[in-house]
């Protein structure tokens, strides 16, 4: 597998309020998890990057006893660990803001997923997505937490009055807002059967500074380019997906993790 990140302040912002890790472990599995902080400059700062460094270090737990032994860990159990990761995030977050009234009400979404084998184990809040790339399509994994897709949900509007809402941003889960948290968590399965793995399997987690700007047929587009020149590498790929958000408009931080397997 290879994989990359790049977070960016964007076009118009003074200050980047969005983190991310990318990692590899000994096993071979790989994790990525981003995050976009909000809750004032300083706030949205501090809760996207307690919330990455608590998440990644409840996930090193799991995998550090992983890299001891020979046995895969099951599907409950990784479950378990990333919501786990999750419920510690948006404790540290929570907490936080509760002794630096500074901090008040700030919080962060979190995407991550954990590849295991041809397993993708996915978890977010909020409205930070992960995106699927394989054979000819490109999916949207994660559901959006958010205002406009709850009312998309519910038949009050459409996908297209949705992207061009003034009303896209206001997310309504968070990690760090609430003491009590619900994520939701997927299991993706990487089948060889009818894929052309000449054009790979592409991970994405990004924060609405990219798909604000970038719509998803247009990143498949790039991606596929990339392969197809032979000469684009994953840092090279996520670099152009972040450059057009820019030249797009870039009216916020953008994040991007691309995982290629």
């Amino acid at each position: 597998m290879y994989f990359s990140g790049i977070s960016d302040i964007g076009m118009r912002r003074s200050t980047n309020q969005d983190s991310f890790n990318v990692k590899k472990y000994r096993c071979g599995a790989v994790l990525g998890v981003v995050c976009d902080g909000m809750g004032g400059a300083s706030g949205g700062q501090v809760a996207s990057r307690l919330a990455v460094e608590k998440f990644v270090e409840t996930v090193d737990s799991m995998m550090k006893h992983l890299d001891r032994s020979s046995k895969m860990p099951g599907e409950y159990e990784v479950a378990e660990v990333l919501l786990e990761g999750v419920y510690n995030a948006n404790y540290e977050v929570y907490e936080r803001a509760k002794e630096d009234p500074d901090l008040q009400g700030m919080g962060t979404t979190l995407v991550a997923s954990l590849v295991i084998g041809n397993s993708i184990y996915t978890i977010n809040v909020g409205d930070s997505r992960m995106y699927l790339a394989d054979g000819d399509k490109i999916v949207q994994i994660t559901h959006d937490h958010s205002y406009v897709q709850y009312l998309v949900d519910i038949g009050k509007m459409t996908a297209e009055e949705a992207r061009n809402s003034m009303n896209k941003n206001i997310i309504t889960r968070a990690v760090g807002t609430e003491s009590d948290i619900e994520p939701d968590i997927y299991l993706t399965e990487i089948k060889k059967e009818g894929i052309d793995f000449s054009t790979g399997i592409h991970i994405l987690l990004c924060t609405d500074g990219l798909t604000n700007h970038v719509p998803p047929e247009e990143i498949y587009r790039m991606i596929r380019e990339g392969e197809s020149s032979m000469v684009d590498t994953t840092e090279e790929l996520v670099r152009e997906l972040v450059d057009a958000a820019n030249q797009n408009g870039g009216s916020d931080n953008i994040t991007a993790v691309l995982i290629s397997v």
